[in-house]
């Protein structure tokens, strides 16, 4: 009799000692899951210059007609920017193409008719400052340009406020890690893992030549917001 009952509380104690040794190990490990966060910084900043696309297009009855006198408009826009001050290096060729237009076949067995050739040229100028961007708006399209294809404001160093935001996002994601480790009742491990995105929120603003005012056209700057987000994971142990 005693010795059965030796043996169920030797298998007691024995029990006891394992889970007792246990558990601190346990503890110890870091979670497979963690802590995966967001973290978003924004950054706000005045551009500083300015990108200006415009376009000249013409018709011709040939194909060289139709190119002939768009090139010759194309080189007048230029001469003329050139005597704001700007130079070859702000302005470079954002595309060329010359094809034909049909017209509307008169039944559906008969094939279309080429009734004139279309070319179309832009041209791509960068400003600085920015308010110098209206005048040459107004100088291209007074000197031959029919088109204002695009209008892009941006600041000329892309790098330290990227960076600035990067950071700034980086500290929120901690703060939220660490946040929600607090009302968990756990702690932050070693850092699992982290990628992260920087936003340039710079869309091109379309305007019809058509549709511009006679006087001087405004272009007002205002302000670009950057957006940086760092996804973080972080391992957790308990306290």
């Amino acid at each position: 009799m005693h010795t059965k009952a030796n043996r169920i509380v030797g298998c007691f104690v024995s029990l006891i000692a394992l889970f007792c040794f246990a558990l601190p190990v346990w503890a110890a490990e870091p979670d497979a899951g963690g802590i995966a966060v967001i973290g978003t910084g924004r950054v706000y900043v005045v551009p500083d210059m300015a990108e200006v696309t415009v376009g000249v297009v013409t018709q011709g009855t040939t194909a060289a007609e139709a190119q002939a006198e768009n090139g010759r408009r194309m080189q007048a826009v230029i001469q003329k920017l050139k005597e704001l001050g700007l130079d070859d290096a702000d302005m470079h060729t954002g595309g060329l193409s010359v094809h034909p237009e049909y017209n509307e076949a008169p039944a559906k067995e008969e094939p279309s008719q080429i009734v004139a050739y279309r070319a179309v040229n832009s041209l791509v100028v960068k400003v600085k400052p920015v308010d110098m961007a209206g005048k040459v708006i107004d100088v291209a399209l007074a000197s031959g340009a029919n088109q204002v294809q695009s209008l892009r404001l941006m600041p000329g160093d892309t790098t330290a406020p990227g960076l600035e935001a990067l950071a700034l996002a980086a500290q929120d994601a901690r703060r939220k890690a660490e946040a929600l480790a607090r009302a968990l009742g756990v702690k932050l491990g070693a850092l699992q893992s982290a990628s992260v995105d920087v936003y340039w929120p710079v869309p091109p603003v379309y305007r019809d030549a058509r549709a511009l005012p006679s006087e001087s056209t405004p272009v007002l700057p205002g302000q670009i917001e950057i957006t940086a987000t760092v996804h973080v994971k972080y391992a957790i142990t308990a306290w």
